[in-house]
Formats: structure tokens, sequence, C-alpha cells
């Protein structure tokens, strides 16, 4: 047997995939051993994508809703190249469900997939920064004060 034997593989489905309601106690203790390590994700490779847009936010002294736009933008883009790219390091991007119709004519929409909601490539505002932001903050690769900011190891 391979995987959870409780879940089918996938991710289209809407309930949570932990029915012992361990994942928080899982999460908290891999933050305690191993600070900055993340059990939510296996696409680390969104740590730089997030801390260019920090820095370009930074450096543009954008306020907080132009540097989410930014973040958005900069994910739609990264995720469109790791779909065409022939050695992808991440297989299946962030989005990847909503960008890579948009591929397959050619040409993609970055303001439409950036826009949070059903024809974004993510529904939230912050894009797919949620399930990164506590690794980020806790690098020090993202400022704690909740900004899209670089933080104090950001370079």
């Amino acid at each position: 047997m391979r995987g959870p034997a409780w879940t089918p593989p996938g991710l289209d489905l809407a309930a949570g995939r932990f029915p012992l309601a361990v994942e928080a106690h899982v999460i908290a203790m891999t933050g305690r051993l191993i600070p900055g390590a993340t059990t939510v994700t296996t696409n680390a490779r969104y740590y730089a994508v997030h801390a260019l847009a920090a820095l370009e936010a930074e450096a543009r002294d954008l306020d907080d809703g132009e540097a989410l736009a930014l973040l958005r933008r900069l994910e739609v883009v990264f995720a469109a190249a790791a779909l065409l790219a022939d050695d992808a390091v991440i297989s299946s991007p962030h989005g990847a469900g909503r960008i890579a119709p948009m591929l397959n004519t050619g040409t993609i929409d970055i303001d439409v997939l950036a826009t949070p909601g059903a024809k974004g490539h993510s529904d939230a505002s912050g894009g797919f920064s949620g399930p990164y932001r506590g690794s980020e903050i806790a690098l020090a690769i993202l400022s704690p004060d909740g900004r899209l900011r670089p933080g104090e190891r950001c370079n």
C-alpha cells in the first residue's frame, strides 16, 4: 500500500485529509523541531518567488494591495514557466488547473489569472502564499509585521 488509505489522491477534494485531526499538531511540532520547515507543500521554489515579490514591493514602495497584486502576477508567470519547461523542477505548480488551459491556446492573460476569484489562479488575495507564510517568517525571508516586505535574512 502506498500513501494514506483513507483518501484518494488528487486535489479535487474539499474535505481535509487528516481524519484524526492531527494536522495542526504535526505542523506545530515540525515547526518546533525544524524551524522554517513546512508540512503543507513540496514546492519550495515559491520561497524565492515570494522573496522577489517582497523585495520588489519594497523597492517600488508599493502599498499592501499593490504588493499582493504583484505577488499574484509573479505566481502566475512562475507557474506558466514551470508548466512550459521540459525539465520542470515543479511538475504541478500552484494554479496549474487554471493556467494550463490558457497556455494551450498559445497565450495567457496575466491580469485575469492574477485576479482573485473564479477565473484567477487562486481565490485568495495573497495567491498561494498562505501555506508558506509561517515558514517564510520563521526563516526571516519575510517581515513578521504581516506585510509583504523582506525579512532580515532576505537577500
